[in-house]
């Protein structure tokens, strides 16, 4: 017998092929073992052999494994926590800026503090908070870390200091970075960036790097 009859032979032989079947199957997703149909939406995690299980399962299994460390350090406290005692019944006020002189009273005593913001002398943490105030404000500030310090004091980490701090008035003029001119802005970004490198020699990165980035 020829190669041509033999294939005929063949396919005589053969059943009947469904078309349609065969395309479905070669279009159909893979599903995981032992799931014969999948349903209209499936969660992650919904059925055996899901990636996303198996992801989360390796991340708890990996989390579980590595140490912990609940409770961190002191040296690792920072930032800044306010809390607001009383809002000003103004909805709308001007807010505080570089330039700005500042009067406050902290912790209710009844002495009255004058500052420049932006300027040395305000602790990082209420220098923060009073750009956020409005006048007649009072609000309770942690600070933690470099930010518990004014640039000028000697900084100790791991600190943790708090004030009550009543917004009374605001003055001066706001440093208008947009309204200086080219000499002006090169002469404020370098002396932004000697802030940051005499914080840097202080041993106080954070404020460091703010002062860097804002130059």
């Amino acid at each position: 017998n020829s190669i041509e009859e033999y294939n005929a032979y063949l396919e005589k032989s053969a059943p009947p092929m469904d078309t349609e079947k065969v395309n479905a199957e070669m279009n159909e997703t893979p599903l995981a073992p032992g799931i014969k149909k999948a349903p209209a939406y499936m969660p992650p995690g919904a059925y055996p052999g899901d990636r996303t299980k198996i992801g989360k399962d390796y991340d708890n299994s990996s989390a579980a494994a590595a140490p912990v460390n609940e409770v961190p350090s002191r040296t690792d406290l920072v930032g800044v926590e306010t809390v607001f005692v009383k809002q000003a019944e103004q909805r709308f006020g001007t807010r505080a800026n570089d330039g700005n002189t500042v009067t406050l009273r902290l912790d209710g005593k009844p002495e009255e503090q004058t500052a420049e913001l932006g300027s040395t002398s305000l602790p990082w943490a209420i220098d923060a908070t009073v750009r956020k105030m409005k006048v007649g404000d009072i609000m309770d500030v942690i600070g933690r870390g470099e930010h518990a310090f004014a640039d000028d004091e000697k900084f100790q980490p791991g600190q943790e200091r708090k004030w009550r701090v009543e917004f009374l008035s605001i003055g001066g003029k706001p440093l208008d970075k947009f309204a200086l001119s080219t000499d002006e802005r090169v002469d404020r970004a370098n002396e932004l960036r000697l802030r940051g490198n005499d914080m840097f020699k202080k041993g106080r990165l954070l404020r460091a790097f703010d002062y860097y980035e804002r130059g």
